[in-house]
């Protein structure tokens, strides 16, 4: 079937073995650690609790791709990470912005012809960067909701700021993944879990310290 049609788009990967990429398979488990540390430690915040959850989800359907390689588990790495972002985006809008859940659910489906846009005008200028298009609409969604929260709120402000930079640095590594293999063997694409995880655990840190804003 289709659907499990082996994909080999990274330097770690030589064969169509299971255990072909066992550092970008074992890095995914940071997603994990991480997600888990964070349901322990926002337990009782019913939107971080389900976010942290969403990591490690993240790091589980990761894992999978990275040592199944198919499409299949492409699909399920793709999902897991858009389930990811369209929770943050709505939590986000209701604590961050105040916005009501109605208008914050809004902004969860303008968001997605928004993705659609900004994949496709980085696809026409700089090309097809190993699959990485998409995720500058993330990038572009922390820098501005930095932008926009610097005077009334500048913790959250400094932290999506860092977000943006740490977020923007491992797209540009998962990029260069297979432009480096002559050079680095094992590629650049383990760097993106490492970062990537920091900073969804970063933005799940800041959202929480707005729960006051939120009922639960």
């Amino acid at each position: 079937m289709v659907f499990f049609q082996s994909i080999d788009i990274y330097c770690e990967r030589q064969s169509i073995i299971f255990w072909s990429e066992p550092i970008n398979a074992l890095t995914n488990f940071f997603f994990i650690i991480i997600g888990f540390l964070l349901f322990i430690k926002t337990f009782q915040d019913k939107l971080c609790k389900l976010l942290s959850l969403e990591l490690i989800l993240i790091g589980f359907c990761s894992f999978l791709f990275h040592t199944f390689a198919n499409i299949a588990t492409a699909i399920l790495d793709t999902f897991s990470i858009i389930l990811f972002g369209f929770t943050y985006l709505f939590g986000a809008n209701v604590r961050f912005l105040n916005f009501s859940y109605l208008l914050s659910a809004i902004g969860v489906i303008f968001f997605i012809p928004f993705s659609f846009i900004v994949t496709f005008c980085i696809q026409f200028f700089i090309g097809h960067i190993n699959g990485s298009a998409f995720y500058f609409s993330y990038i572009f969604l922390f820098l501005s909701y930095s932008i926009v929260l610097i005077k009334n709120n500048s913790y959250v402000s400094k932290n999506l700021f860092l977000c943006f930079v740490l977020l923007f640095i491992s797209v540009i590594l998962r990029s260069i993944d297979q432009n480096l293999c002559s050079k680095i063997s094992v590629g650049t694409h383990f760097l993106w879990h490492i970062l990537n995880s920091i900073v969804l655990g970063i933005s799940i840190i800041t959202i929480h310290s707005q729960q006051k804003n939120i009922k639960n």
